[in-house]
């Protein structure tokens, strides 16, 4: 459905990626910390000047008006009008890149279905295939699918219906431990928890014939069946989740290489496809199947659901009772969809990617047409601004419009697989669009371990581990990050800060920075897992409060993490003391024991006006390198990052396809 688009969020949104690539500009190359030039903060409000709300209106207006899947004609007509609109925006040069990958559809005219049987045989209930159109004129277009899960497997089976929670590893873990066992049945699941493909994966290794997937109302209408779309945002009982069901990236038949015309391709057979039949039901369907199960074993108290029936596991015993059965007609075919890519080409060894995917499981009025109507609209501003008054942006900048990206991220990886030796040596950073605007007015922002480590740490050549100068550096940028997203935020509004980087420098280090130089607060994350954010670490003390924040190892491997802090914003007011503080060390905390004239306030305040030498000899305190056996043990249990990336081994394959080192821009396939 074409909803009317909040404005506010999607300016909010605009000037946040367009901050981003501004400071990727300034602070890229550029070590020193000088004051923005006055040439410079004019451009960046002629930029912000130029966005224009009502432009990204009509964009969005249009571009969710029809279905467009990937690989249908609607999905090339989407990128062809995206490709019209980098060209008269202005770009210096815009291509349309396809690609031969493996896709699957459902039958339009025979749609999937789940069948419920009585003892006798008899088909009782079948589910519609369909969602149920509720309010707009585009949800009755005869170009919406029927409901699927890409890459299900084809084929119909009948068994025993068995409930397993969330398909979670630990629940199939619960139904064999009471003596319930899935081999030769079908495991109905909800939504809510993991990947869908995980739980594929786990019932289909369980033993299970097929898998019925569905989105409880607990979760997705806490309010109830009344308050749902379209009165409210929540998900109606006949609404389903579309989505793949692949684990993976990219072209299940081409792994590590492009899939071109004449590539190389895995038979299906061979290829990391489902080897069950999945299928999507809405919840006002599934309430009907759950009511038929066998009453022997209630679910536990945790497992229950939103729906007006007690949930129950199955039954322990084969004996005949009520069965489903699960048809599923999924041909799968060699499809192109395409890539979008329209670029200034100004400092052409240096590329700043902005990005969205084109594709949609249906109208996509917020994923992705909220994202391409801004990535449109910047490609536009950039481009009237370089015709009225020459100016361009220091980076070569690139517009993507990825195609298939629903499936498994497969256009933006068969391209970067196709350019990944080029990339690897020129990509400054990648900014992913998306979902421009969504719910509150909450700002949201994340960043990849690259952001902290190697890509914008050096110039002119990118490394691939870290000293002191690339972590004050990545510091130095992430503090003006979450600046700019703090003074973009409403009053009351928050601030979610997350990085996959667990060095304080990157994390508490920034926070407590952004306590001192804006009037915000840390509040509680909300989330139940990982341990708090250090208050102290080592030597250095920080905001108390930033014990609220989140740190999370999910590797037992190496040290990678996560980091998050949650920020309100109190008010728009700039605390008196801010334009004091600069990029200074936190205080360190002070020991009783020393007597040393060193340890004083002020002698660490000269010690911090000696230079880079002094800092980088403090901050290589800072950051030990991870040692093996205990030591390493003892030193993650501390919180303190690795240094270094390992850098692995490649197989022959994947060195065939980076080939030699690339010279020049990105060539484009004629």
């Amino acid at each position: 459905m074409a909803q009317k688009p909040n404005w506010i969020l999607i300016c909010a949104a605009s000037v946040i990626f367009l901050i981003i690539g501004i400071l990727i500009g300034r602070y890229g190359i550029n070590n020193n910390k000088d004051t923005e030039s006055p040439e410079k903060a004019k451009m960046s409000a002629v930029v912000m000047e130029e966005i224009s709300a009502s432009n990204i209106g009509e964009y969005l207006k249009y571009l969710s008006s029809v279905p467009n899947l990937a690989g249908t004609p609607q999905d090339l007509e989407v990128a062809r009008w995206v490709h019209d609109r980098f060209i008269k925006g202005g770009l210096d040069e815009a291509h349309l890149v396809p690609y031969k990958v493996l896709l699957s559809y459902p039958d339009k005219n025979n749609p999937n279905q789940v069948s419920l049987l009585d003892p006798d045989g008899k088909v009782n209930f079948t589910t519609s295939g369909r969602q149920t159109p509720l309010f707009s004129s585009e949800e009755f277009s005869p170009l919406v699918q029927p409901n699927f899960n890409a890459y299900s497997a084809n084929g119909t089976v009948e068994g025993d219906l068995v409930y397993a929670n969330y398909g979670r590893k630990q629940d199939f873990e619960y139904l064999k431990s009471i003596g319930i066992d899935i081999r030769g049945r079908i495991v109905i699941a909800r939504y809510g928890a993991i990947f869908r493909g995980n739980i594929v994966k786990s019932a289909e290794d369980g033993g299970a014939l097929g898998v019925i997937l569905f989105s409880d109302p607990k979760d997705f209408a806490p309010e109830g069946r009344s308050s749902v779309y379209p009165n409210t945002t929540r998900l109606p009982g006949m609404a389903v989740q579309s989505g793949s069901v692949l684990l993976g990236y990219g072209d299940p038949l081409t792994p590590l290489y492009p899939a071109l015309e004449g590539a190389y391709r895995l038979p299906e057979t061979e290829a990391p496809l489902p080897k069950i039949p999945v299928q999507p039901i809405g919840y006002d369907e599934a309430e009907i199947l759950l009511r038929s199960m066998s009453i022997d074993n209630p679910a536990p108290e945790d497992w229950q659901g939103g729906l007006n029936t007690t949930y129950f596991l199955g039954s322990k015993s084969t004996q005949r009772k009520w069965t489903v059965r699960l048809q599923v007609r999924m041909p799968k075919s060699l499809q192109q969809p395409i890539t979008q890519l329209g670029s200034f080409m100004e400092e052409k060894n240096r590329y700043v990617l902005i990005g969205n995917h084109m594709d949609a499981w249906t109208l996509g009025g917020i994923d992705p047409a909220s994202g391409t109507s801004v990535l449109v609209e910047m490609a536009r501003t950039f481009g009237h601004i370089k015709e009225e008054s020459k100016w361009r942006p220091r980076r070569t900048l690139m517009f993507c419009g990825w195609g298939a990206e629903e499936y498994g991220m497969i256009g933006s990886y068969e391209w970067a697989e196709e350019h990944a030796k080029v990339l690897i040596q020129r990509a400054v950073a990648y900014i992913n669009v998306d979902s421009a605007m969504e719910g509150n007015y909450t700002l949201k922002s994340q960043t990849v371990p690259s952001l902290g480590t190697g890509v914008i740490s050096k110039d002119p050549s990118a490394k691939t581990s870290k000293d002191s100068k690339d972590i004050n550096r990545c510091s130095h940028l992430q503090k003006e990050l979450i600046l700019a997203a703090i003074d973009c935020a409403d009053e009351g509004g928050y601030i979610v800060y997350s990085t996959c980087s667990v060095l304080v420098q990157e994390n508490e280090w920034v926070v407590d920075y952004a306590l001192k130089k804006r009037h915000v607060k840390v509040v509680d994350t909300g989330l139940e897992f990982g341990r708090e954010g250090f208050p102290r670490f080592q030597k250095l003390v920080f905001h108390p409060s930033v014990k609220l924040c989140r740190r999370f190892y999910p590797h037992t491997h190496n040290m990678d993490g996560f980091f998050v802090a949650k920020l309100k914003k109190i008010s728009n007011n700039i605390p008196s003391t801010a334009e004091e503080i600069e990029e200074e060390e936190p205080a360190e905390e002070k020991n009783s024991n020393d007597s040393d004239d060193d340890t004083s306030a002020k002698s660490r305040r000269m010690k911090r006006k000696k230079g880079s030498k002094a800092n980088d000899s403090n901050n290589k305190n800072l950051n030990p390198k991870i040692k093996k056996g205990s030591d390493a043990k003892h030193e993650k249990a501390n919180g303190v990052a690795k240094t270094g990336i390992v850098k692995k081994k490649v197989g022959n394959l994947k060195k065939k396809v980076l080939g030699k080192q690339m010279k020049g821009p990105i060539k484009q396939r004629k």
